[in-house]
């Protein structure tokens, strides 16, 4: 009688399907990885705007002067109610070569922060001194921008870079 001989090798097939498994999670991991960081900028964006909106409606309401003070060097800002730090993921900072500022780019970007003494003055009257604050992620490969533009009724836009050009995000 013939005696199979036992293989403790693994097929070519078998090699090829752990091989294609591990390059689809590999992609997926990549792809969550970027979005995640997006995210967390996004995040932080929408929280700054929303704050600074919010300090706007306390100043009518209070009929006084309120301010938000940025420290860069600790990556937070603080209100007169709090201080938050941004996420490990996200930085105040700006990507090489950008022309800014995203309303009418026209200058490479040198300041993270605009802000007069990296402040937002906020009046009785809900109006915010003019300015712009640049996020990117830890990988500097996502900017994204909150403005207070010079107006005499004070509003808060959010850009995305992307393209080489500066987009309006809502």
């Amino acid at each position: 009688m013939y005696k199979l001989k036992q293989n403790n090798a693994f097929s070519l097939f078998e090699l090829t399907i752990v091989l294609a498994i591990i390059v689809i999670m590999t992609t997926f991991a990549l792809s969550f990885s970027i979005n995640n960081n997006e995210h967390h900028v996004i995040a932080e964006a929408h929280l700054l705007r929303t704050t600074i909106w919010h300090l706007q409606q306390q100043c009518r309401a209070e009929n006084k002067n309120l301010a938000l003070v940025f420290n860069e060097q600790e990556n937070s800002y603080t209100t007169p109610n709090e201080t938050h730090k941004l996420s490990a993921h996200v930085k105040f900072g700006t990507i090489q070569n950008v022309l800014g500022p995203p309303s009418s780019p026209k200058k490479r970007l040198k300041k993270t922060i605009t802000f007069k003494n990296k402040t937002i003055k906020i009046s009785p009257q809900g109006i915010a001194q003019a300015g712009t604050v640049y996020f990117v992620d830890d990988k500097k490969q996502l900017l994204y921008a909150i403005t207070v533009p010079i107006s005499g009724v004070s509003f808060i836009r959010m850009y995305r870079y992307r393209n080489k050009q500066w987009h309006v995000y809502t």
